[in-house]
């Protein structure tokens, strides 16, 4: 076992990243170059994503995601970027990283 292995400890909080119906059905047409279909028994929201992490507080999103959501086509949700937000998040990720060890690894 390496010593960053055995440094690691469980995280704990989980952050939940939910989407709503009406976003999943417009990223589902902009993947699909299909006219946006909502359906009404879809769930009303949907995890997309869970974060793993230490802070009770919601982390920033990393630079990177913040610049695909621009991207509707490449399958963001299309909002524009908020400037203060993506400097506040290069400040914070610049000095953090995400850790995972290869049981952990969704590959």
């Amino acid at each position: 076992m390496s010593y960053a292995k055995d440094a690691l400890m469980p995280a704990a909080f989980l952050d939940l990243i939910l989407y709503s119906r009406e976003q999943i059905a417009k990223e589902t047409a902009a993947e699909s170059n299909t006219a946006v279909v909502i359906d009404p028994n879809a769930p009303a929201w949907s995890i997309i994503a869970v974060k793993a992490q230490n802070e009770k507080y919601s982390l920033p999103m990393a630079p990177i995601t913040m610049l695909r959501n621009t991207l509707i086509e490449e399958g963001g949700s299309g909002v524009a970027l908020d400037r203060e937000a993506y400097k506040a998040s290069v400040a914070y990720w610049k000095t953090h990283a995400i850790v995972m060890d290869k049981e952990s690894s969704l590959e």
